[in-house]
């Protein structure tokens, strides 16, 4: 009896666990993940830049509030490093264009971007898949 007991508990851990794994899915570290189904393009002006730390990688994160016709939407842009060779500087102040996927992130929305245009310069940062391309290019 005692051990069809424990061969049951295994199995419905067994069982749960690829369920509970798959909930926190959307990156290697649980962040919420590019969805090509939700991708739209926003237009606005940056109202707030900031360095957010990463638990791992050589770089912080760039993440800017842009004010929009639809109000203040959080931009997730990529590493700080990636934008610094490739000159994108942004800035408070600034109007860009955003095309990225609208996502939930505790509650509030917020955009991944795939590409910002400033002015005449236009900044490729995943591709259509939502693969980053600067983790596209150390394969």
């Amino acid at each position: 009896m005692r051990t069809l007991a424990l061969l049951t508990t295994f199995a419905l851990i067994a069982l749960l666990c690829p369920a509970v794994g798959a909930q926190g899915r959307g990156g290697r570290d649980g962040r919420r993940q590019y969805d090509p189904a939700t991708v739209e393009t926003v237009t606005g002006k940056v109202t707030h830049v900031e360095h957010v730390k990463r638990r791992r990688g050589p770089s912080d994160m760039v993440q800017v509030t842009l004010e929009t016709d639809g109000g203040p939407l959080r931009v997730n842009v990529g590493p700080a490093s990636f934008l610094s060779e490739k000159k994108m500087v942004l800035a408070t102040g600034d109007r860009i264009e955003v095309r990225g996927s609208r996502v939930t992130h505790d509650g509030e929305p917020l955009l991944i971007a795939a590409e910002i245009t400033k002015g005449d310069t236009r900044l490729a940062l995943r591709d259509a898949a939502g693969v980053p391309v600067w983790r596209a290019a150390r394969r």
